[in-house]
């Protein structure tokens, strides 16, 4: 009987030792897709807030020059943020599928040798994902997609636009 428990109380040391300990804090690094009219590799920076709620930003950037048949160059500078809540579903598992309410913002700058003009829009979506855990190490696999997803132009113009997001996520171990 005493072996048995020293036994335990060496397991129970050992898993202590051993459990991983998450911070509250972790990033990410998607490929996103839709709100912005084109692919944006987009990093994030979140928090924990409990178990089951997380809040996200995401800081937006984007730069694209093209040139047209006709020798009009057209250059577009776009910026913005995006502000997310997302809940768990469930937690701490192999798949932790959860929902998220995206908020954000943003402006285009276009410049051409035809015309110039700026256009600002605010954004809202609501997307359903999953994070897939990738060993044991805090890595997961995030992918979503946009239930609904919408832009609000300056001119009060709203757009539908598809949207999805594919990325990885890295959880920092508590020091």
């Amino acid at each position: 009987m005493k072996r048995v428990s020293i036994l335990i109380l060496l397991v129970l040391a050992y898993l202590e030792i051993n459990a991983q300990d998450y911070s509250k804090w972790n990033v990410g690094l998607n490929i996103t897709s839709g709100l912005y009219g084109a692919i944006l590799l987009a990093p994030s920076v979140n928090y924990d807030l409990g178990n089951k709620f997380e809040v996200s930003v995401t800081p937006i950037f984007m730069q694209d020059k093209t040139t047209y048949s006709n020798g009009d160059t057209r250059k577009q500078q776009s910026w913005g943020g995006n502000f997310s809540g997302k809940y768990y579903l469930s937690k701490e598992n192999i798949m932790d599928p959860y929902a998220t309410l995206l908020v954000g913002f943003g402006q285009t700058s276009v410049e051409s040798t035809l015309n110039s003009f700026d256009n600002s829009y605010f954004n809202i979506a609501i997307l359903l994902g999953n994070e897939l855990q990738i060993g044991k190490n805090g890595w997961n696999f995030d992918f979503n997609i946009g239930v609904l997803s919408i832009k609000v132009h300056y001119r009060d113009n709203l757009e539908y636009a598809p949207f999805f997001s594919v990325g990885v996520k890295k959880r920092f171990l508590k020091m």
